[in-house]
């Protein structure tokens, strides 16, 4: 019995014409009325297990009725082995394979189909791929025009059927019954080919390859290409025509973008070209930008073939977000990967100074690392100085982490002010955070006039002066000796005046002598002579 189903399978009938078409130059005629059809025997080369892929160009020219054999392995009566037919389903206990074109109902014997729709007069390129290892309901995968349009359904999808058994005869047409397409490009492999590897081949010759099991080119010839020695046998004199698949190419596909050895302005990027297209590459490389779906800074990796590819990619801006994705062109056009995302290395980020524990020539300082950049840590630590932005007087605090962190730091100027700033290095540079500023204590020391009106200090630390029991009218004289270290500083009480209100600079170098002379006039001390590092 039929069930009125339109398949494209490993079954044609049909009553009318039927054409073999060569891909290059010509194609062979057959005629249903004339029961034309070809055929090859079994040999060594078409009985295999394993995975295998089933390819040939396809146009149908009456659509029929009732179904049509496409080609098949059997013994010519539907018993064993497998068909390929189209049009609509066939109840036959055996292995079928095949493409419904319109509505369909599930065959319990039918291995594996696909709906797909085939317009009359127009080229196909069809493959069937089988992978044995794979469950019932991804063995079979069929492709359209080198792409995947499914796994196929069917009632009996793990009975044990293959595309390539059975020691029988090979038919192309007529199996079962005849009908009115044309057929090109036959090939048989025993191997499951790539969706890329039958799309990049689609529109290509091949004769004598690895795994290639069977190629007939039907270019005027029934002549296997493989060197297998199946030629085919012409069956009620076919003959051939001229009419042939226009194959046209497509951009290439291009997967997987791939991102590496990424630094403040650059990173190697690549992608996998999965598929030519069906024409040669000109280019392939890599795009970048700061939006999605980057169409600049596109630049050429060198090759021209497919697979993957890897480049050196530089002027990224430091810190960025940055969308890459691969391309390669071809005649048809160019094909672009998806987008992936990095962002590009950076200074770390440091904030927050701060300073404790002042004394009169130490303090305990930090800050705050925020962000290591996109890069480990290699130095952290603190630098002051006596004006802002110091880069001197820096000292690593042993670190490498992020975070807060402090340090005890010591052999601070007797400056008013002490400016100072956290730092953070990496591979990238280092960074700074802003500046924080304190002033150094100084140690009290009471001059008594009352003692004498010439008196002597030597500091070993900084001092604030404090002055008491001056006479009015009273001159005082003081001298003033740095120790062996120097650089102490001196703080002045509110009653000491200068001259034009400004505080002389007094020496501070080591073992240095200083003479100041006040006169004071009931209320304030008054400089009246400095004579600056005796010697």
């Amino acid at each position: 019995m039929k069930k009125f189903l339109s398949i494209l399978l490993l079954i044609f009938y049909y009553s009318g014409t039927y054409y073999i078409h060569a891909q290059d130059l010509y194609s062979a005629k057959l005629t249903s009325a004339g029961s034309q059809r070809l055929k090859v025997a079994d040999n060594a080369s078409l009985s295999y297990t394993g995975n295998n892929t089933l390819e040939f160009w396809f146009k149908i020219n009456t659509q029929p009725g009732s179904p049509i054999t496409v080609m098949g392995k059997t013994a010519g009566n539907g018993g064993g082995g497998w068909l390929l037919y189209y049009g609509v389903d066939w109840v036959y206990s055996g292995c079928q394979f095949g493409i419904y074109n319109f509505s369909y109902t599930e065959n319990v014997f039918t291995s594996a189909f696909i709906v797909q729709t085939i317009t009359t007069n127009t080229w196909y390129h069809i493959a069937i791929v089988e992978t044995v290892a794979n469950p019932a309901a991804t063995r079979w995968e069929f492709f359209f025009n080198g792409t995947s349009v499914g796994n196929g359904l069917g009632g009996n999808q793990g009975g044990g059927c293959t595309l390539i058994d059975n020691s029988t005869n090979l038919y192309i047409n007529g199996v079962q019954s005849y009908g009115d397409f044309q057929i090109d490009d036959v090939r048989l492999w025993n191997v499951a080919r790539s969706g890329g590897q039958i799309n990049d081949n689609k529109c290509v010759e091949i004769n004598s390859a690895s795994n290639l099991q069977a190629s007939w080119h039907l270019n005027n010839s029934l002549v296997d290409g493989s060197g297998n020695g199946n030629t085919l046998t012409n069956e009620n004199s076919a003959t051939f025509v001229s009419d042939m698949a226009s194959c046209l190419a497509s951009a290439p596909s291009v997967t997987s973008p791939t991102s590496a050895s990424i630094t403040s302005t650059g990173a190697t990027l690549g992608a996998n070209v999965t598929s030519d297209g069906g024409a040669t590459i000109t280019a392939r490389g890599t795009c970048w930008g700061t939006s999605a779906n980057p169409t600049t800074n596109c630049l050429a990796e060198g090759s021209t073939t497919s697979g993957v590819f890897t480049h050196a990619r530089t002027g990224m801006p430091a810190g960025t977000l940055i969308y890459y994705r691969g391309y390669a062109t071809n005649g048809a056009g160019t094909g672009y990967s998806s987008d992936d995302t990095f962002t590009t290395l950076n200074i770390p980020t440091i904030t927050t100074p701060t300073a404790t524990y002042i004394t009169s020539n130490s303090a305990t300082m930090g800050a705050n690392i925020t962000s290591n950049g996109g890069a480990t840590i290699t130095s952290r630590g603190t630098c002051w100085g006596t004006s802002a932005n110091p880069t001197t007087n820096c000292v690593a605090e042993g670190g490498t982490a992020t975070g807060i962190f402090t340090q005890a730091r010591t052999g601070l100027s007797s400056s008013p002010v002490i400016y100072y700033r956290g730092y953070a290095t990496n591979s990238v540079g280092t960074a700074y955070s802003s500046d924080g500023t304190f002033t150094t204590l100084f140690t009290p020391a009471t001059i008594n006039w009352n003692n004498s009106n010439v008196q002597e200090i030597t500091l070993t630390t900084s001092r604030s002066f404090i002055f008491t029991n001056g006479k009015s009218g009273g001159i005082y004289n003081l001298m003033i000796n740095q120790n062996a270290t120097g650089g102490w500083a001196i703080s002045w009480p509110s009653d000491v005046k200068w001259a034009g209100g400004i505080v002389p600079t007094f020496t501070a170098t080591p073992n240095a002598t200083d003479l100041v002379k006040f006169i004071y006039n009931g209320t304030y001390y008054l400089g009246n002579g400095i004579t600056l590092d005796i010697k």
